[in-house]
């Protein structure tokens, strides 16, 4: 065992780096490799043109074509006189309201139901007009006679709908051979805020 040991310490130890130079004799490049820094510095020239050119460029040009339309809104204002604005305002005022109007359909929608639904062939209706505040129909129409008129109304008394009925007026009509009237129709609370069937 002695004479492996010696054989071991004659024999010539090998250095780490003469491994790796049986791989490779050229030598190992530390830090960034110029292309990738040529290209960086070409991209923040460039980020800087493009930043310079919309701060210094662009918002001058955007604030000129501002002040030409703000000239222009100026120059249109002057042209419409004060009476065409009045006009306008009314014109719109009244798309408003019919806005209003059209957004609360069901109530036409109910109530043309409802009179289609439980009137009487031999009676009909000239007018008919909605007061919101006792959710009330005012009817003005004829019937064919007395007794033609007093079965509408019971009609309309025992309707699930209808809180009460209350004739108004009646006349006996030359003109048409029958009965004009007048009658309110008390709905109940709700009935126009259903959706329609």
């Amino acid at each position: 065992m002695a004479k492996d040991f010696q054989k071991q310490r004659n024999q010539p130890t090998q250095s780490p780096g003469a491994v790796g130079g049986e791989f490779s004799n050229e030598p190992v490049l530390v830090g960034m490799p110029w292309r990738l820094m040529i290209f960086s510095f070409i991209l923040l020239l460039l980020g800087v043109f493009i930043f310079l050119g919309l701060r210094f460029g662009y918002t001058v040009y955007l604030d000129g074509q501002m002040e030409a339309l703000n000239e222009e809104i100026d120059g249109l204002s002057t042209q419409v006189s004060k009476g065409e604005q009045e006009e306008f305002l009314a014109f719109y005022s009244q798309l408003s309201n019919l806005r209003g109007i059209l957004e609360k359909r069901d109530f036409s929608q109910n109530i043309l139901s409802f009179l289609e639904e439980k009137t009487l062939p031999l009676v009909y209706y000239d007018e008919a007009v909605y007061s919101e505040e006792d959710g009330n129909v005012s009817l003005v129409g004829a019937s064919q006679s007395i007794k033609t008129l007093v079965g509408q109304m019971a009609i309309f008394k025992d309707s699930p709908e209808v809180n009460s009925v209350e004739l108004g007026s009646v006349s006996l009509s030359i003109l048409n051979q029958g009965v004009d009237f007048e009658v309110s129709v008390i709905f109940n609370p709700g009935f126009f805020d259903q959706p329609a069937e």
